[in-house]
């Protein structure tokens, strides 16, 4: 039985250490990979950084360097107009090139914010209603946490609508299709919405979902719009107190 059990704690220990091994060659593999999770070290791959956490690559002259700080001054301006105080500190990573572009994974969108914590812009969303949009976001999920934005307690439409309106995006002010607002308003996760997107098409995606929230926001007004969010931040159901809003 002693001989057995000494097998058994090499065996442990081997196990162990093959494990506390792996963990470098995890970390160097997550490190080469292009992906968001480099936004938690943009100077790493050779960003700058021009004011607190926010960051450009080397394609930024600095007149570009103002114009964004101008961008990110007014999306924070917009934001606190309507959460009040600005919680959220995300990492901004812009990107100016297509090489930056890579390092955090590419794709076609003008930015991007990831939970809290960052932004991803890239060089077709350099101005202050993307970074707006981005900023919204950051504040909602903030106050949502973890728990709330994965739930989700807000859904995707909802939050990507806000982020429309209160970005003041021109894009999104022609009329909608309302078979494209119901349908919207099924949207409950990214994911979800991610898919409801390649189907539609962005325009009317974004679209859709800013003319559900402005119903919202005509009928009960901004500050009833913001007590809304506060409600359900508190716990109530968004669907019950989305039904008694009586905007749909």
């Amino acid at each position: 039985m002693a001989r057995t059990r000494k097998r058994g704690w090499r065996l442990w220990r081997v196990l162990i250490w093959l494990a506390l091994a792996a963990i470098p060659t995890a970390f160097g593999l997550a490190a080469a990979l292009p992906g968001p999770h480099r936004l938690a070290c943009p100077q790493c791959y050779g960003l700058r950084e021009i004011d607190d956490r926010v960051y450009v690559d080397a394609a930024f002259t600095a007149r570009d360097e103002r114009r964004l700080l101008d961008a990110i001054r007014i999306g924070r301006q917009r934001a606190a107009a309507f959460f009040g105080e600005i919680k959220g500190r995300p990492r901004i990573a812009a990107c100016k090139s297509q090489a930056c572009l890579d390092i955090f994974g590419g794709g076609g969108a003008k930015a991007v914010a990831y939970g809290w914590h960052a932004i991803r812009m890239s060089p077709t969303g350099l101005n202050a209603t993307i970074a707006s949009h981005e900023l919204i976001h950051i504040e909602l999920h903030w106050r949502l946490g973890a728990v709330g934005l994965w739930g989700p307690s807000i859904p995707a439409w909802f939050d990507e609508g806000l982020a429309v309106i209160l970005s003041q995006d021109k894009r999104f002010r022609r009329r909608v299709a309302e078979q494209h607002v119901r349908a919207v308003m099924q949207v409950k996760t990214f994911r979800d919405w991610s898919r409801f997107t390649d189907q539609v098409g962005w325009r009317t995606s974004y679209g859709a979902a800013a003319t559900a929230v402005r119903r919202i926001d005509r009928k009960l007004g901004r500050s009833g719009l913001k007590r809304f969010i506060d409600s359900v931040l508190q716990g109530a159901d968004f669907e019950d107190t989305l039904e008694k809003t009586g905007a749909f």
